[in-house]
């Protein structure tokens, strides 16, 4: 595509479209200063695994340790310009993860694929202000609803019921969840907006600039709404008791239904999952851990920021959301990790090349490398069908059933802290800004629980003192 004389590119578009090409690092970097990528180009699909008809999401990771991402156009093997501009622009240069550049990219892949379907072309309709219709625009948001990724045998029985049978292989187009269609019309409609009016800056008179506002409110109005009806009654995160217990019941070492035959592995993972039970963090601030985090005399693990780490070869790196912090933990946590590292993870061939505490344990290119986050989900797929108590759980349950086990605690003291105390406790532990009102979140379950006590009790207090109630 022959770039416009007007647009100044940015110097990792270039490099970006050089590397596509297999090009040397500094062929087409015209800044000399400018820090160019890696040799390294990676080929992975969105986390909704779609098949793109025309494009693919590229993954670089810059020799500064900058994780970078660009939609590549299928026949050529170069990154589709505008796309690749604006994410750059208004994605990346906003300091953005990587994980959101990916998710923008992706959305625009479902435009484009889009308007090739619907032979629209959408900059020579916007140079000439040709704006989308509001039956156009219903279209976008239709195709932004499709599933994209092919049909996946989920099950491990090879036993199908009849009942299930035809539903399996129904014609009906599969659709993608309320948030995700809307995620998609968001970004496109930011592009499409930003498009039109880059594509007429020499001529963006008030009118031609309502125009555009409108299209782009046009598109964002159709965004499906996907609050819950009844919140308080489907919002159920967390572990109950009988799930925690069934949790580390089949992840014992040696348990006759642990689904990982490996005694190593068994000992990591299970590891992973009374560290995330205990101390209440995120898969990403685990896997970000590394042996240097550990201070086994003060029995401490610190919770460090490492964005755009360079020795980290992980293209998907784990990253730390909340703010950094020092945890401490129990004798019998701080020795069973230092068990996995002395007894375990040293005999993993590869595992003293990298620092991070957790590795991967199965044979091939990436033995004893950083555990990916890919790998990490395997994991937690494993546990799901290895228990019917355990089908819906997610590792980020953990997160909020440590809440939970925090506010009972709290609760059955004889002197508890104050509610504001209280609060400032949980936020610190939690990595959370003093006063965010994130404690409230993850905290809806023991209140609705305490609420439904409360509301026993009064009962119960009403029965006492005069029934109406007929026996």
């Amino acid at each position: 595509m022959v770039l416009p004389s007007r647009i100044s590119v940015h110097p990792n578009v270039v490099r970006i479209a050089g590397s596509a090409l297999g090009l040397p690092k500094h062929a087409l970097c015209h800044d000399k200063d400018a820090v160019p990528t890696t040799y390294t180009t990676c080929v992975h699909s969105d986390k909704h695994d779609m098949q793109m008809k025309h494009y693919m999401i590229k993954s670089w990771v810059m020799v500064d340790g900058e994780r970078y991402c660009a939609l590549i156009a299928r026949d050529t093997g170069l990154p589709v310009f505008y796309p690749t501009l604006y994410v750059t622009s208004q994605v990346r240069n906003r300091s953005l993860s990587h994980a959101a550049m990916e998710q923008a990219h992706c959305a625009l892949a479902v435009l484009l694929n889009f308007c090739s379907d619907a032979s629209i072309n959408l900059e020579a309709r916007l140079s000439e202000k040709s704006w989308l219709t509001s039956g156009e625009c219903s279209a976008v948001r239709d195709y932004c609803q499709k599933d994209f990724r092919p049909y996946r045998n989920t099950e491990r029985s090879t036993v199908i019921s009849i009942s299930k049978a035809g539903k399996r292989h129904s014609d009906a187009p599969k659709k993608v969840a309320k948030h995700t269609t809307s995620t998609r019309l968001t970004h496109i409609a930011h592009f499409i907006s930003w498009l039109a009016n880059l594509l007429n800056q020499s001529q963006l008179d008030e009118h031609t600039a309502n125009s555009i506002r409108s299209m782009e409110k046009c598109i964002l109005a159709l965004r499906p709404s996907y609050r819950q009806r009844n919140p308080s009654l489907d919002e159920q995160r967390g572990l109950c008791k009988d799930q925690e217990k069934e949790l580390m019941q089949i992840l014992a070492a040696k348990h006759e239904r642990n689904p990982f035959h490996n005694e190593g592995i068994q000992t990591r993972n299970q590891l992973m999952i009374v560290m995330m039970r205990h101390l209440g963090i995120r898969s990403g601030e685990l896997l970000n851990i590394r042996i240097e985090d550990i201070d086994f005399q003060k029995n401490e693990v610190s919770i460090k920021r490492r964005a755009d780490q360079l020795d980290d070869p992980r293209r998907r790196q784990p990253l730390v959301k909340t703010l950094a912090r020092r945890l401490l933990v129990d004798p019998k946590l701080a020795e069973f990790i230092r068990h996995y590292i002395v007894n375990t993870r040293r005999l993993i061939p590869n595992a003293r090349k990298n620092p991070y505490l957790f590795i991967t344990h199965k044979s091939g290119p990436t033995l004893g490398a950083p555990m990916s986050r890919a790998n990490f989900n395997a994991v937690i797929r494993s546990i799901k069908f290895s228990s019917a108590l355990l089908r819906n759980f997610s590792s980020h349950d953990l997160r909020h059933t440590w809440n939970e086990r925090f506010s009972e605690w709290m609760d059955s003291k004889e002197n508890p802290e104050s509610k504001e105390q209280q609060e400032k406790i949980r936020e610190n532990w939690m990595g959370w800004r003093e006063g965010s009102g994130t404690a409230s979140i993850y905290n809806r379950r023991f209140i609705r629980r305490k609420a439904l006590e409360a509301g026993l009790e009064l009962q119960a207090s009403l029965l006492r003192t005069k029934s109406d109630i007929p026996t």
